[in-house]
């Protein structure tokens, strides 16, 4: 388990996440996404620690990233399943960041303030 499996404000959700089993049941569109995610995350480095660090923001540029239609559709396939389960959002144009919850990014705390203020709560939840 990851997370602080503590409930979220205002829910009786659970905010760990029992990252091992998620990943066994996963589709191949779904690790395909985290794949993704994971080699376009992009690094900082802070000035003042000299030390690199990352909230796990993940930058796609279509024509880089995707080479075929079919990996954009599989890629868009499999955010759809993250997203529902409350593993991955899309942050903006071309931007999408995983739930700091299932990993642990190197500035956790900032990274989960980010990526709270940035989440929509999935449908039918």
């Amino acid at each position: 388990m990851v997370g602080s499996g503590e409930a979220k404000k205002g829910s009786d959700k659970m905010d760990s996440i029992d990252l091992i089993q998620e990943m066994s049941t996963m589709t191949k569109a779904e690790m395909y996404v985290i794949n993704v995610i994971k080699d376009n995350t992009v690094w900082n480095f802070d000035e003042d620690t000299k030390q690199h660090y990352s909230l796990g923001l993940a930058y796609l540029h279509p024509g880089k990233v995707f080479k075929t239609a079919s990996d954009k559709r599989r890629f868009q396939k499999g955010m759809k399943i993250l997203h529902s389960k409350d593993l991955a959002v899309k942050v903006g144009k071309d931007t999408y960041m995983m739930n700091p919850q299932a990993l642990i990014p190197s500035r956790p705390m900032k990274a989960l303030e980010l990526y709270e203020s940035l989440a929509v709560v999935p449908k039918g939840k």
